[in-house]
């Protein structure tokens, strides 16, 4: 058992009272999104990873140029196309996007996410539509870290429960577990790379704290997040790594609601 009774205790009780500072995603909000809209939520999920200032600079020259849209890279030739997503994560400081094109591996993700979408039948928007009819909702974030180059275990549910498609998740980012760790939470050490820890930690918020509650994954999820000031370790020490996480999710909450 991850969670002890008093942890247990304790979720229920700042969930009670923070709820109403927290704003969740709406359900299906993808539908009101264009094709290009939902490609800009992959791009930005492919760049932030190590560094959310970089994914800050990337999403506001996507939104002003659209300089990565997908009727441009749809028009371009297979070595112009990976040229151009190379420049552009490069122009926007974007963290290990190399210099070397054939060893960069996020111009590679965001080329092999681009090439999956853009086959896929109805493209982005038809993608999501199909995940959104899977029954389970770690169905439809495993389906998708599976298909998708750099977008895992969290950042698969953190952009799905943006777009609305899922909501019995938890994005399990490093605010949540130092939340979850306060209260005396026991972390499973390889919580980020492996699925059954993940799951493990998952179910147990999902059905002895959002159960009993009447709540969702993706409000649990909301509300520590949207609240760590309050909710976190005092006077934690700054870490570059945590910091880079924290804003990385802000930014794509704050892209996502301006889309809405």
């Amino acid at each position: 058992m991850l969670l002890p009774s008093q942890t247990v205790a304790e979720l229920k009780r700042v969930l009670k009272a923070y709820a109403s500072k927290a704003s969740v995603p709406k359900p299906h909000a993808w539908k009101r999104l264009s094709d290009n809209e939902i490609w800009r939520h992959f791009i930005v999920q492919v760049a932030v990873v190590g560094s959310a200032a970089s994914g800050e600079r990337l999403g506001r020259a996507l939104r002003a140029e659209e300089t990565l849209g997908l009727n441009r890279l749809a028009a371009l030739p297979v070595a112009r196309r990976r040229a151009l997503i190379s420049k552009t994560l490069r122009a926007s400081g974007v963290r290990y996007a190399s210099h070397d094109i054939e060893k960069c591996r996020k111009t590679a993700a965001v080329v092999r996410n681009f090439e999956f979408l853009s086959a896929f039948p109805g493209g982005p928007k038809g993608y999501i539509k199909s995940l959104a009819k899977l029954q389970n909702d770690d169905a439809k974030a495993a389906r998708l870290a599976a298909d998708m180059s750099y977008i895992k275990l969290k950042g698969a549910r953190d952009l799905l429960v943006e777009l609305g498609v899922v909501s019995n998740v938890v994005a399990l980012d490093t605010r949540i577990l130092n939340i979850l760790r306060r209260f005396g939470a026991v972390i499973p050490r390889d919580i980020r790379t492996n699925p059954d820890s993940y799951r493990q930690l998952q179910s147990e918020l999902l059905s002895r704290v959002c159960k009993p509650l009447g709540i969702t994954g993706a409000a649990l999820d909301r509300i520590l997040f949207q609240n760590y000031k309050d909710l976190g370790p005092p006077r934690a020490t700054p870490n570059i790594s945590v910091n880079a996480d924290v804003r990385k999710r802000a930014f794509v909450q704050q892209c996502a609601n301006q889309q809405r």
